[in-house]
């Protein structure tokens, strides 16, 4: 069976990230039935989620590759999550060999400017419900795409989440 090559090529998405995929997955344990759900966790974990949120905990690198190792941070298993709450303008793809960069008018919300390379990885994102056609912006501010995302997103991720922070432009090919 032959594989195809296509381009991929997104403007202003919220990137699915690993960290973030761990706070959606952190907190739908929380409210589904954290009783049982938590001891599935890391102690590190558990004991972090009592005095923190989803997003905290996905934000210490430690954390992090616990959450990772175990399974917790699977952008996938966040993708399928989303769709099931009823997301619908969420893009996914499997082999995807790209870079995703800071936009222009998101910079003041990104720590570091350096792109974020992929080799042959699962990647996920939201898209922008509105897209700019000539002459016309589709947003008046980069605030109203991040309330936007922030809408969408909703309870799911839990508070907290820097979303400007998340907000990328992914250019690449992915392989199916």
């Amino acid at each position: 069976m032959s594989m195809n090559t296509y381009p991929f090529d997104e403007k202003c998405v919220l990137l699915i990230t690993k960290q973030l995929a761990a706070a959606i997955l952190l907190q739908d344990i929380l409210e589904s039935d954290p009783d049982n759900d938590l001891a599935e966790l890391p102690v590190k974990i558990q004991e972090k989620l009592a005095n923190s949120t989803p997003w905290k905990c996905a934000s210490d690198p430690e954390l992090l590759e616990l959450l990772d190792n175990d399974g917790w941070a699977d952008i996938s298993d966040a993708h399928e999550l989303l769709q099931d709450e009823g997301e619908a303008d969420i893009v996914h793809c499997s082999e995807f060999t790209g870079t995703a960069t800071v936009p222009a008018d998101f910079v003041q919300y990104h720590k570091s400017m350096d792109d974020v390379p992929f080799d042959d990885a699962y990647i996920a994102c939201l898209i922008p419900l509105r897209q700019s056609e000539p002459f016309k912006q589709a947003y008046a501010s980069p605030d109203d795409l991040i309330k936007e995302y922030a809408d969408r997103l909703g309870d799911l991720a839990g508070p907290g989440i820097p979303i400007g922070s998340l907000i990328h432009d992914i250019m690449g090919t992915y392989t199916c």
